[in-house]
């Protein structure tokens, strides 16, 4: 039998000082997560001293797993320099350079902290150079904690709005003039993905997919489809 005694006890030292004893809300798991103490290559250990494989991978950030000797060296390396700095580095544009080597569709780059601030900017960028507000998105699709996107994303296809493009405030804190500013297409579904952005019209300042969407159980989105929107 697992024991995480200790684990337990951090959860309620936590909850004094965070709601639910954390602040990844995806990492949590009832009664209570999990707390890691280390990690090496695929695995990771918790505070009681359990030993797990990792299929997280801190979301997939980690390919190379952890303590991997030449992600260790070059991160002592820069420890010595410095690790954050107010004004950009040679680092930064090397970085930049690389991907846009690598990925003939980016003409410029720019780095943030999440994928929330990301998609948030290019939301911004988006209406700013046409002109236009609505967004589209599709149906159980997770693109951050920015309010434009935060519509029908946690309910199962079960509770889909069967193509009618309608939006589905799940979380609190949403204004409802959110509901204004979105539509939303089924995934995968072309001929009702057509109507929607049809009807969208010139009103429409962007489209945002995610190819393999995990709240829409990672199902992989089709060629057809991308080609069918414009997207490819």
């Amino acid at each position: 039998m697992l024991i995480t005694d200790v684990s337990a006890a951090a959860n309620r030292r936590a909850q004094r000082v965070m709601p639910m004893g954390n602040t990844r809300s995806s990492a949590f798991a009832a009664p209570y997560p999990i707390y890691l103490a280390s990690g090496e290559g695929a695995y990771v250990t918790d505070v009681d001293g359990n030993r797990y494989l990792d299929f997280q991978n801190n979301f997939t950030a980690l390919i190379h797993g952890y303590g991997h000797a030449d992600v260790t060296s070059a991160l002592l390396a820069q420890l010595m320099k410095g690790l954050s700095f107010a004004n950009p580095t040679f680092p930064e544009i090397e970085l930049a350079e690389l991907l846009c080597d690598r990925v003939a569709h980016f003409e410029h780059v720019r780095f943030t902290n999440t994928g929330s601030e990301a998609v948030m900017m290019a939301i911004k960028a988006a209406r700013a150079l046409t002109g236009r507000t609505l967004v589209a998105k599709c149906e159980g699709a997770y693109h951050g904690n920015y309010d434009a996107v935060e519509i029908n994303v946690s309910a199962p296809p079960t509770r889909w709005t069967d193509g009618c493009g309608g939006c589905s405030l799940e979380h609190d804190g949403l204004a409802a003039s959110v509901a204004q500013q979105t539509v939303a297409i089924p995934f995968n579904d072309i001929e009702n993905s057509d109507r929607i952005l049809s009807a969208a019209g010139c009103d429409l300042a962007a489209v945002l997919i995610d190819p393999l969407p995990s709240r829409a159980g990672l199902v992989q989105i089709t060629p057809e489809y991308l080609v069918s929107i414009g997207l490819v």
